[in-house]
């Protein structure tokens, strides 16, 4: 017998919902459609799903006692994630702590080299001959010898003859490789379409292709439904290991990418139904979870992916709704953290034909870099955390609305803010820029330790000093009042903030030194450095090589950005059956490194984790 719903009343609207009694608050809002920004995925580590209990308010964990003021406490405030429903409360939801609407999300790319289109998907428009006394070939024979020979499911063996005599043996067969999708009545070879998506941990991109003219149609993005279960892929892999978790994980992305075909279709004016294959390009993490592959393995030593290959299947399997025989395409991966997304980057950026030593970066929770250097090409991934998305950061957030984006200094500190909006938190390339000001005024040291305003260099500039802490107990740096602040909160980057910073921008620099040295070379032999990604796209490269991000041994002038390779490469599989056999060959040819396990690596990263030099 099921126990009786909780209601939760919320304020101001007065709206009631109904909770299952013993789920955390997060969870309970989230069913009803009120989602709050989680990065840690209800670990009560980032401290973001900030509500107020009006009534009914329990008493506070520890997680929340770290969270909060004891004078906030009072006031109710809570950890939504740390909060179970097991009585009727009264709570209100900030503005601040809901899932942001808006995000930037990055969709182009570097333009690529033009390809010869032979698309594995293709139309032929044939007008056969009728059967007739003396010639009573089968209908699969008749169409095969215009066509070629062929394979097709029994329901389009099913209904071929009735097709073929309904327009008298005129129309345009549509195949997918060897299998032949359907019969068309009438010459359709200029209708056919295809969607390239980019699977990002954070965010979904999809774009609409003419296969018949290789023509970008249109272009649509969103939020990842899956980050209100956790910004890293970490926290998903727990959830998929958890009874009805993979399923639920799958459900929320295959309807968040139907959705991204329908508006995709609504801007073209076309039909799903002339949609005949979707192509996927993600981590290997976020791949599996799309199909619905066993994550546990990933989350474990040795972190072994379920599949290496390309995947190639009908795209009813996923419960796409495109054309009723429309396939799926999901890009080869490298490693357990080295996925699809990766090796699109090195098919877009012709990564391998590269004179000299070149080095294609990720930038993100998990920091992925290839190295191609003559025949040998080098992958790995870096477990930066997720400090560039904002988690594990004081006020830090994802980059949306009202997150600042840049820091300068020229006199004073100037910020500047994704919508023009007063500021409510930070982003990752924020981070850096302010982190790089910071070391070159002597805020804090190549150690990262913090300085108070009396230990500041004697030149620190007056408006560096004065949003420098004399607090020695609790150092901070602020970047807005908290009058400047949406929050009403002042905006501070703190030790703890450097400390995540150090962390992450350490291993990715690890990460390159490890490579370089097992190639032979030295950084400074690079002869070009591709930063790919959405978040890569937004960092100043003066500002990463300044906090050793980037190594600075590596001249600027050799540093580029390539924008959203992924959603690039996905879309150059679905043009070129060509390229996606090269996507494959560069796959599987590429040796996989677990830095972990390099004896330098202890070492490397701890000395990576120190700032460049500076006061």
């Amino acid at each position: 017998m099921s126990r009786p719903s909780v209601p939760i009343k919320l304020h101001p609207s007065g709206q009631t919902i109904q909770a299952t009694p013993g789920v955390p608050l997060l969870e309970a809002l989230a069913e009803a459609g009120v989602v709050l920004d989680a990065p840690c995925g209800g670990e009560g580590i980032c401290g973001k799903c900030r509500v107020v209990i009006h009534d009914g308010a329990g008493p506070p964990n520890p997680a929340e006692e770290k969270a909060f003021s004891d004078r906030d406490l009072q006031a109710g405030m809570r950890l939504a994630c740390q909060t179970l429903v097991t009585a009727p409360i009264k709570v209100e939801v900030p503005e601040t702590s809901r899932l942001a609407t808006f995000h930037q999300i990055l969709a182009e790319s570097t333009p690529s080299e033009t390809v010869d289109r032979d698309a594995v998907v293709r139309k032929q428009y044939v007008e056969l001959s009728i059967p007739g006394r003396g010639d009573e070939a089968a209908d699969q024979v008749r169409l095969g010898a215009a066509v070629g020979p062929f394979e097709a499911d029994l329901d389009v063996i099913r209904r071929l003859p009735a097709q073929l005599r309904a327009d008298r043996f005129r129309g345009t067969a549509v195949l997918a490789g060897p299998h032949l999708l359907g019969f068309e009545p009438g010459n359709t070879e200029s209708e056919s379409f295809a969607v390239a998506v980019d699977v990002g941990t954070t965010t979904l991109v999809a774009m609409l292709i003419d296969l018949a003219t290789g023509e970008e149609l249109a272009i649509a993005s969103e939020l990842n439904p899956q980050t209100r279960y956790g910004d890293d892929v970490l926290s998903r892999i727990q959830l998929a290991g958890k009874d009805g978790g993979l399923a639920r994980l799958q459900q929320c992305i295959v309807e968040a990418v139907q959705g991204l075909l329908e508006r995709l279709v609504s801007t073209a004016g076309i039909s799903l139904e002339r949609i005949y294959e979707v192509s996927f390009a993600g981590n290997t993490t976020m791949q599996h979870l799309l199909t619905g592959l066993d994550t546990r393995y990933l989350g474990e030593v040795p972190f072994v992916p379920s599949v290496r290959s390309s995947l190639w299947f009908p795209a009813r399997e996923l419960g796409l709704r495109i054309h009723p025989n429309g396939r799926a395409y999901v890009l080869s991966v490298i490693g357990g953290f080295v996925g699809g997304d990766i090796v699109a980057g090195m098919l877009v950026t012709d990564l391998v034909r590269r004179p000299g030593a070149t080095l294609l970066i990720d930038v993100g929770t998990n920091g992925e870099i290839v190295l191609a250097s003559g025949n040998h090409v080098l992958a790995a991934a870096a477990a930066a955390g997720p400090a560039f998305e904002g988690a594990r950061i004081t006020h830090g957030m994802r980059a949306c609305a009202g997150a600042i984006e840049r820091v300068t200094f020229d006199d004073r500190l100037e910020i500047a803010t994704i919508g023009h909006t007063a500021p409510r938190g930070l982003c990752g390339s924020a981070l850096i820029d302010v982190a790089a000001l910071m070391l070159d005024y002597g805020v804090i040291s190549p150690e990262g330790r913090f300085r108070t305003r009396a230990d500041l260099p004697t030149d620190a500039p007056d408006d560096i000093r004065r949003r420098t802490s004399e607090d020695r107990e609790n150092m901070s740096f602020e970047l807005a009042s908290a009058q400047e602040s949406a929050t009403g909160r002042p905006i501070v980057i703190n030790q703890a903030d450097i400390r995540q910073l150090q962390l992450a921008s350490g291993a990715i620099r690890a990460g390159i030194e490890l490579l370089t040295r097992r190639a032979g070379i030295e950084p400074r032999d690079v002869s070009e450095l591709i930063i790919a990604g959405g978040f890569g796209n937004y960092i100043r490269r003066a500002k990463a090589q300044r906090i050793g991000l980037i190594p600075p041994s590596i001249p600027c002038e050799r540093i580029r950005y390539s924008g959203n390779t992924s959603l690039a490469g996905a879309r150059l599989a679905l043009l070129s059956g060509k390229k996606r056999a090269e996507a494959e060959d560069l796959a599987a040819r590429t040796e996989h490194i677990d830095l972990s396990t390099d004896p330098a690596f202890q070492w490397t990263f701890a000395d990576s984790m120190i700032f460049p030099g500076g006061y």
